[in-house]
């Protein structure tokens, strides 16, 4: 039957004679719910968490997820709605609120699109060299087979931090030194690249 939207507190007295409290909030049925996005990509080997919209805004609901894919074995979707990509393809997954006010579902739908994993690792920075101090962008881009670009995220680590520091993808000059930084994707595909760090320059002259 429904519950009247309110906050309530629930009080407890266990054994050990020290009660405890908690406050619960009854909130009001979502009369409709949509994903955050129509659609979300993820890559083979990654995850993704979808999120979803509920009206009113102060309305809530537990989800049942289900994802149903174009092709055999394209991703698998959790209690959560978070989305692991496993092959390339397409798929739509669906989210079922049950709103018990009106006894009735609401429900919502969103494409999940499964990139290829990357391949290869490609650095758009060409420069290998910069100064004590410097900080460049080395703007690594993720490939597949085919070579085309592949959504992902970068881990990038140095091998000496105090020749070199790394701060997302950009790293500053530190020290003079010739360290390597290790380029890694989500997916464990790695690019190792030498930077050199030379002395910056102490004045500049014009001829």
């Amino acid at each position: 039957p429904p519950v009247a939207k309110r906050t309530t507190t629930v009080r407890v007295k266990p054994f050990t004679n020290k009660p405890a409290a908690c406050q619960v909030r009854v909130a009001s049925a979502p009369e409709a719910v949509s994903f955050a996005a129509g659609s979300y990509t993820v890559s083979e080997g990654e995850s993704v968490q979808t999120q979803l919209v509920f009206t009113p805004s102060d309305s809530f609901g537990h989800a049942a997820y289900r994802f149903v894919p174009d092709s055999d074995g394209v991703a698998e979707a959790d209690a959560s709605g978070k989305v692991s990509g496993i092959a390339a393809g397409t798929g739509t997954l669906y989210a079922t609120v049950y709103d018990h006010e009106n006894d009735r579902y609401v429900s919502a739908s969103c494409l999940i699109t499964v990139a290829p994993a990357p391949v290869t690792i490609h650095l758009m920075q060409t420069r290998r060299n910069l100064g004590i101090g410097e900080t460049i962008d080395l703007m690594p881009v993720a490939l597949d087979g085919r070579g085309n670009p592949v959504d992902t995220t970068f881990t990038l680590k140095t091998s000496n931090i105090y020749q070199l520091q790394v701060t997302g993808t950009k790293v500053k000059g530190l020290r003079y030194s010739t360290p390597t930084v290790t380029v890694t994707a989500a997916n464990g595909a790695t690019l190792q690249v030498k930077l050199s760090v030379t002395y910056a320059p102490g004045t500049v002259k014009l001829s």
